[in-house]
Protein backbone atom coordinates (compact mmCIF):
# COMPACT_ATOMS: atom_id res chain seq x y z
CA UNK A 1 0.00 0.00 0.00
CA UNK A 2 2.98 2.33 0.52
CA UNK A 3 4.86 1.76 -2.28
CA UNK A 4 1.61 2.34 -4.22
CA UNK A 5 1.33 6.15 -2.63
CA UNK A 6 4.93 6.36 -3.62
CA UNK A 7 4.59 5.33 -7.01
CA UNK A 8 1.76 7.88 -7.43
CA UNK A 9 4.07 10.48 -6.07
CA UNK A 10 6.84 9.75 -8.06
CA UNK A 11 4.71 10.17 -11.06
CA UNK A 12 3.42 13.18 -10.31
CA UNK A 13 4.45 16.60 -11.42
CA UNK A 14 1.94 19.27 -10.38
CA UNK A 15 2.97 22.27 -8.02
CA UNK A 16 -0.28 23.95 -7.05
CA UNK A 17 -1.59 20.78 -5.68
CA UNK A 18 -2.20 20.18 -2.01
CA UNK A 19 -1.97 16.13 -0.72
CA UNK A 20 -3.94 14.66 1.95
CA UNK A 21 -3.54 11.44 2.63
CA UNK A 22 -5.67 11.70 5.68
CA UNK A 23 -8.65 9.55 5.57
CA UNK A 24 -9.51 7.15 8.58
CA UNK A 25 -8.71 4.23 6.65
CA UNK A 26 -5.46 5.41 5.82
CA UNK A 27 -2.50 3.76 8.19
CA UNK A 28 -0.19 6.74 7.59
CA UNK A 29 -1.38 10.42 7.58
CA UNK A 30 0.19 12.71 5.09
CA UNK A 31 0.04 15.97 4.39
CA UNK A 32 1.31 18.41 2.01
CA UNK A 33 1.95 20.87 -1.58
CA UNK A 34 3.03 18.81 -4.05
CA UNK A 35 4.88 21.70 -5.51
CA UNK A 36 7.28 22.54 -2.21
CA UNK A 37 6.61 19.24 0.09
CA UNK A 38 6.81 16.30 -2.42
CA UNK A 39 9.97 15.28 -1.70
CA UNK A 40 9.81 15.37 2.27
CA UNK A 41 6.04 13.36 1.81
CA UNK A 42 8.41 10.55 -0.11
CA UNK A 43 10.93 10.24 2.70
CA UNK A 44 7.82 9.88 4.89
CA UNK A 45 6.44 6.84 2.78
CA UNK A 46 9.88 5.84 2.77
CA UNK A 47 10.58 5.63 5.95
CA UNK A 48 7.25 4.03 6.62
CA UNK A 49 8.24 1.40 4.42
CA UNK A 50 11.49 0.35 5.56
CA UNK A 51 10.98 1.61 9.52
CA UNK A 52 7.20 1.31 10.63
CA UNK A 53 8.12 1.48 13.70
CA UNK A 54 9.67 4.83 13.52
CA UNK A 55 6.45 6.64 11.74
CA UNK A 56 2.89 7.38 13.42
CA UNK A 57 0.78 4.90 11.56
CA UNK A 58 -2.57 4.21 12.71
CA UNK A 59 -3.57 1.47 14.70
CA UNK A 60 -6.19 -0.94 13.63
CA UNK A 61 -8.85 0.48 16.17
CA UNK A 62 -8.22 3.98 15.10
CA UNK A 63 -9.30 3.39 11.20
CA UNK A 64 -13.04 2.92 11.93
CA UNK A 65 -13.59 0.21 9.52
Amino acid sequence: MFREMQILLEHLTLQKTIFRSDHASNYLVLKGGLGQDKQKLLSQIQLAIHHPDAMPLREEWQRGL
